[in-house]
């Protein structure tokens, strides 16, 4: 349950201190996490962490232990060293979960879930479990619809569309090898874009060479779960290349991708080139609080290097268009070949700044192992590309991860 709060006065002075009250606490409810859109601002009491820099100056906050309340209410300090605060949103996690919206009760465990700070796994990703699915085997999306609780056994083309929502459905593509440049969703050439994926699972019928997760630009995937595919997200818009991709992925898990030999994927030398995340073109790529597995699903193994292992978690290069504006944060990147690969596109295409990668997290598990411990191949960039790259470390022990340069 998310409580948002915002102060009585615009302006709360240097020292002020916020109250926060909650109607209803019951004995054994706590205070999980708290963002305050001002970074001068800190909470009060003692045993909390900063954990998250949202866009801006908002800061997500996280209790190391879970605090219970007395019951009937209860109050939250927050100490303002600056001189605003213009809202705060406390997550109040109830110990028996009671109706938090309209139509009743939710025991959901995504209920509450803090972007950056809870991993995303298969619990929190797709389709909830017990969600009964309609199959569907033709599909024409309506600019304006929102769909739901679909199994949709067809390619979805968004081409002339605006707006279009997708709330719990699997999608999982033609039953028939893909086309060129297929994806289960096809988000490409002319459409009105503001698409959005909520709580859906991609995962193809037939897994092939030519077929994606979803390809295109104009929409956000949110909480949703990807595998199955070669490159789980490809971005990118050829119409208009300059222009803002407007696609945010959060809190999406994306994983066990396919990999095939040359042949009969012939679009490599040597065969697949599996990754995440692809960025082609098109600046403003938002990715936030995701978890990329950079490792085959186990019938591709061994892979494109005789290994387990993708070629990348994000691979970032302006084939298709100029990128920067990026905002990267909050991530989980595991394994791949190298976690996250910046090239150019030389002679013709440079990345000067690619904007923020700030506040991921790496395991050591690249197959680009460097000099191995906390040297391993996380981050890869061109020597002239701009940025800020700040606050990544390893996840077991909190060093440091190296930005390579190439």
């Amino acid at each position: 349950m998310t409580v948002t709060i915002t102060p009585s006065a615009p302006t709360i002075g240097t020292g002020s201190v916020l109250y926060v009250p909650f109607d209803a606490w019951q004995p054994g409810d706590f205070i999980q996490a708290i963002i305050i859109s001002d970074s001068d601002a800190t909470p009060f009491s003692s045993g909390w962490t900063k954990v998250m820099d949202l866009p801006g100056e908002a800061e997500v906050f996280q209790r190391t232990a879970s605090t219970a309340g007395s019951n009937g209410s209860a109050r939250f300090n927050l100490a303002v060293s600056g001189d605003f605060l213009a809202w705060a949103e406390v997550v109040h996690v109830e110990a028996t979960p009671g109706p938090s919206e309209p139509g009743g009760g939710s025991t959901d465990p995504r209920q509450g879930l803090i972007l950056g700070v809870d991993k995303p796994a298969s619990a929190t990703t797709g389709v909830p479990a017990g969600t009964v699915l309609t199959p569907v085997t033709a599909h024409t999306p309506v600019s304006g619809a929102e769909y739901s609780d679909l199994d949709i056994l067809v390619d979805v083309n968004l081409a002339g569309t605006t707006g279009v929502k997708y709330r719990r459905c699997r999608l999982r593509g033609n039953s028939g090898a893909g086309g060129s440049g297929a994806g289960l969703v096809r988000a490409t050439g002319n459409h009105g874009g503001g698409h959005v994926f909520e709580d859906c699972t991609f995962d193809p019928q037939t897994p092939h060479h030519n077929r994606d997760g979803i390809r295109g630009w104009g929409f956000t995937l949110r909480r949703c779960d990807i595998s199955g595919v070669v490159d789980g997200v490809s971005v990118f818009n050829t119409s208009t290349p300059s222009s803002n991709c407007a696609v945010t992925i959060e809190q999406c898990w994306i994983h066990d991708q396919a990999y095939w030999p040359n042949p009969p994927d012939t679009n490599h030398s040597d065969g697949s080139h599996c990754d995440g995340v692809q960025w082609q073109g098109s600046p403003g790529l938002v990715v936030r609080g995701n978890l990329i597995s950079g490792v085959l699903r186990t019938a591709s193994q061994p892979g494109q290097f005789g290994t387990k292992h993708t070629n990348s978690c994000m691979m970032i290069k302006p084939d298709a268009g100029p990128i920067g504006s990026a905002v990267i944060e909050g991530n989980w990147f595991y394994g791949a070949n190298i976690g996250i690969n910046i090239n150019h596109d030389a002679p013709d295409r440079y990345i000067s700044n690619l904007g923020t990668l700030t506040g991921n997290r790496f395991d050591h598990d690249q197959r680009g192992q460097g000099g191995g411990g906390n040297d391993t191949w996380t981050v890869l960039k061109p020597t002239s590309t701009a940025g800020t790259f700040t606050g990544n470390v390893y996840e077991d022990n909190g060093a440091a991860v190296r930005i390579r340069t190439q």
